[in-house]
């Protein structure tokens, strides 16, 4: 069954969809009256409605069903600013592959131009319909290394090429992946000094976008 993203999800009744969720469900997906999709409201709340009528170009959706998901484990990427078209594929990765955070950081080799953060955050957004996921990850900064270094769990990696494999894990984690051109020697004796350990991602040199999705499935392997 499709599904789709919407700011908000009732407890009950039926309700308005929003703009951008009526356009999807009308003109893209071309829904017609009495047709069943799931939603989520990107906050681990998902449910069934019934699309029951269009009003003033909005779809009206009656609510079938309604449960809350736990929060997913947690898997932190810090994140070296490539230039931003890599920047979108790292994220458009990273949310199907399970990503909860991304911490965007400014390192010695990052390209300067951020996106906006509407734009962001609609990459996600798109990413976590595709994918169907209930839980939409967060973005934070562009931030400094130092800044971005508070409250991560005690697992924490650092994808550098030439060291031991990156195992699984089943608790929280962080990873530092750098930009193109990788982590200059300095921010890399800051992230070992912060109890980032070196892992590799394979025999070859990965591109910003494929380290991410790559290395959260290695994370994942013994996860459960």
């Amino acid at each position: 069954m499709r599904q789709l993203l919407l700011p908000n999800l009732p407890q009950e009744g039926s309700f308005l969809a929003d703009p951008e969720g009526s356009h999807h469900l009308l003109n893209v997906l071309r829904l017609e009256r009495g047709a069943q999709l799931g939603v989520s409201d990107g906050r681990g709340s998902e449910g069934e409605v019934r699309l029951v009528a269009v009003e003033r170009g909005l779809a009206r959706l009656e609510l079938l069903s309604r449960h809350q998901l736990p929060p997913p484990l947690p898997r932190i990427i810090l994140l070296g600013m490539p230039k931003p078209a890599l920047l979108e594929e790292a994220l458009t990765l990273g949310t199907e592959a399970g990503a909860t955070c991304f911490r965007l950081l400014r390192c010695r080799y990052s390209q300067g131009i951020v996106l906006r953060q509407d734009r962001l955050e609609k990459i996600l957004r798109t990413a976590a319909t595709q994918c169907r996921r209930s839980w939409l990850p967060t973005i934070e900064g562009p931030l400094e290394i130092a800044a971005a270094l508070a409250d991560l769990p005690a697992h924490r990696f650092l994808a550098e090429a030439g060291a031991d494999p990156l195992p699984g894990c089943a608790e929280a984690a962080a990873l530092a992946i750098g930009p193109e051109g990788g982590f200059h020697p300095d921010e890399i004796s800051l992230l070992v000094e912060s109890g980032f350990v070196p892992v590799g991602l394979g025999p070859y040199i990965l591109r910003n976008p494929t380290a991410v999705a790559v290395a959260l499935g290695r994370l994942f392997t013994s996860a459960g």
